[in-house]
């Protein structure tokens, strides 16, 4: 996967302060998102994230 220099920095220090591995930090992140943000359906969120991918495509 390719990311940004300090987004990779930041997966690789938060995967030695876990113990986990880069795979596992990347999926616990994206079960938190999904938890925080589609499961919850805050509108608000919904919104941004929703304009967030139009800039994104």
């Amino acid at each position: 996967m390719k990311v940004a220099p300090r987004i990779a920095e930041d997966l690789k220090n938060l995967a030695q302060k876990t113990a986990m591995s880069q795979t596992d930090v990347i999926k616990s992140v994206i079960f938190q998102i999904e938890s925080d943000v589609l499961e919850s359906r805050k509108p608000a969120l919904m919104r941004e994230l929703s304009t967030l991918s139009l800039f994104a495509a």
